[in-house]
This record gives structure tokens, sequence and C-alpha cells, in this order.
């Protein structure tokens, strides 16, 4: 299936691209071809000729995977209680196991306040001062290799002061491209993707390589959990301008949020932004919302 799939990117036509956002599924989901992609790559062997099928037959149905369990998902929203940070109006959607997104409890109008988190909630340059091996880090790597290198760090310890968020990051990555098997990868021939993505997958291993070798406290890390955390990094992280400075950073609970495709940028629902009085992320709406429509944010 996910052959197929790649086939039908390289051969992608108005058509093709039509009929596909014409399946007629939830309105909230971003109805657009990368959308329904990457949803079939999440999906198992088991599933999915049925999910074809529907595709086909003009019928989206989700076919549920087992979820996270519930007991994680409330221990890391207390988590972010306990770490004063505040969120109204919201719950997390559970799709499959590794699809998630936030809805509406509620009908809201535009500007009011979604979520609230103290900058020391966030996984970002500043995270975990006085530790001997991210500072060391700190002093050398980009930001988005000193995020990764923070997530092995607090993967591997025994005690970490972001656990709950850990426990609810998705179980698997393999819907991405920097994961694609040579199989994959020669089904895109003659495209430009084919290029841009072993470059990339050159790039994350030359970035594995640097850390391995010069940094003795991972020269342990296998090379799939680096790929991990760095997928992690790079697909949920968000970049925040705090007092005039640029940071890199993943914000807990933001980051549940989808997006939407510039197509379909009038269902932006969210805006976040830095507030430099109480020195939080803040989350509002930019317009009225309703109960049950999902939280959706444009890059």
């Amino acid at each position: 299936i996910r052959v197929l799939l790649i086939q039908s990117l390289n051969l992608l036509s108005a058509t093709l691209f039509k009929e596909i956002q014409a399946v007629p599924y939830s309105a909230n989901e971003e109805s657009n071809f990368i959308g329904l992609y990457n949803y079939i790559h999440s999906c198992d062997a088991e599933n999915s000729l049925s999910l074809i099928n529907s595709v086909v037959q003009g019928k989206w149905e989700i076919l549920e995977k087992p979820p996270i369990e519930k007991s994680l998902l409330q221990e890391f929203l207390d988590w972010v209680v306990l770490k004063k940070g505040y969120y109204s109006g919201i719950e997390i959607k559970t799709i499959t196991k590794n699809m998630r997104g936030l809805r509406f409890t509620a009908s809201l109008p535009a500007n009011h306040t979604l979520i609230r988190l103290p900058m020391k909630v966030l996984i970002n340059e500043d995270f975990g001062i006085g530790n001997p091996i991210i500072d060391k880090s700190r002093k050398k790597s980009s930001p988005n290799i000193l995020l990764t290198i923070i997530l092995l760090h607090e993967m591997k310890a025994k005690t970490s002061s972001i656990r709950p968020y850990l426990n609810v990051l998705p179980e698997s990555v393999n819907n991405f491209p920097l994961l694609y098997n040579s199989e994959e990868i020669q089904m895109l021939d003659g495209t430009w993707m084919k290029s841009k993505i072993i470059a990339f997958k050159y790039a994350a291993m030359q970035k594995y390589f640097d850390l391995t070798t010069q940094s003795p406290e991972f020269e342990n890390v296998m090379h799939a959990d680096f790929l991990k955390a760095y997928i992690y990094v790079i697909s949920r992280s968000c970049g925040l301008l705090v007092d005039g400075k640029h940071k890199s950073s993943m914000v807990p609970l933001f980051d549940f949020i989808n997006s939407v495709s510039p197509s379909n940028a009038q269902k932006a629902s969210i805006k976040i932004s830095y507030d430099h009085e109480i020195d939080s992320v803040v989350v509002k709406t930019i317009r009225d919302v309703k109960e049950g429509e999902d939280v959706l944010m444009q890059y």
C-alpha cells in the first residue's frame, strides 16, 4: 500500500488531487493528498486494503488502532497544570495510536486563551542548564540537534522532569520520508523528491555520526533511536520570537495541534505567541470557533 501511494504521488494530476480532496470525511480534517498519504502510512498492513477500498468507493472511515492509554494522557495533562500551565475549552482527540489532535469542547469567540505555558515548561536551548552533558552540547550544536540530544538524554534517564510528555509522544514515526526504505525511495525515480530524501537521509546520518563519535556520552545511542528523537524535533518544534530572539522550542500540548495547508488557510483557528509580561507562551483563537471543531494552525 505504501508503494501504491508513492506511485500515486509520482503520477499526481489535477484530477487525482481533486478526487482525493473530495473524499467525504470530517470537514475539520486536513483534506489534501499529503494528509491522506501520511494517514495510510500510519496504518498497519491488516487495515491497508480496507482503507484503500474505502477511498476508492468515496468513503473515508477512520480505522482505529489502540489509542495511548487514557491514564497516560491524563497524567500528561495533570503535569501541564502542575507546571503552572493552563488550558481551557479544548480536549485531546485520539484518532489512532500515533495520530492525535485537539478539538474545541465549547463554542468560543476570537482571542480566547486556549493554552498558557510558562517558558520553563518548554524544551529549548534553556532546558537543563547545569546538566554537564546538555551544557556541553549547548555550546556546539545547532538548535535541532540540541533538542534531539535533550530528548535522547531525557529518554535514557531513570527520572526526567518531562517524563509525562515523553510518554505521550507517538510510538511510531515510520510515515516520515526520513525512514523510507530503499524500495520506497526507488519508486520515486524521476522525481525531485528522490534526491531530496536521499540528501536528507545522508545529512541525518552525518549528524548521527558526529554525535556518536564526538560525544562519548552518546556513543552507544542506536541509529534508530537518534532518528526517532530527531523526527520528534523536526516535526513538533516551532520557532518562537522571545524578546527579539528566535528560539526553536518544543511546546507540550500545543504540539498536539494539527496543521492545514495554505489552500485551507481559512480553517486555521489559533495563533501562538510569547507574552513577555508573564514569561509564557500563549495560544489564542483567531476567529470564532464551534464546539467539536478541530483546533488547527497554519505553519
